[in-house]
């Protein structure tokens, strides 16, 4: 279960990090878009879901693999270098909690609140 904790943290930490370097360069609406089309395409395609999760794939494999899906899919410079790092320090298979974390780092820049309404019928 730590090791759980640990990765969930590491997520954020690099979210975090992703999403300042996205605000520094004033980039976040589009860096949110790769971000969502690359949701997208993970969970549009078992080869990109196995590409994320094997620990077969040596690191060099599995950045010439991300960094090529990122230049197909034309994502700005700042989300390539950041896939290519995560490939490199071998955290792509943290990629979609990174993607929720810099979802939720997003919306708390943004001021936006998420919030359960209920009603009775």
């Amino acid at each position: 279960m730590a090791s759980n904790k640990n990765s969930g943290l590491a997520a954020v930490r690099y979210a975090t990090a992703l999403m300042d370097v996205a605000h520094d360069s004033k980039k976040i609406d589009s860096v949110e878009k790769d971000l969502n089309e690359l949701e997208a395409m993970i969970a549009g395609s078992e080869d990109l879901q196995q590409l994320i999760r094997s620990p077969l794939l040596s690191r060099e494999q599995q950045i010439e693999a991300i960094t090529a899906i990122a230049k197909k899919a034309k994502f700005q410079d700042i989300t390539s270098n950041f896939l290519a790092l995560l490939a490199e320090n071998r955290r792509l298979p943290m990629l979609q909690n990174m993607i929720n974390a810099a979802k939720m780092d997003i919306s708390k820049r943004r001021g936006e609140i998420a919030a359960d309404v209920k009603s009775a019928f």
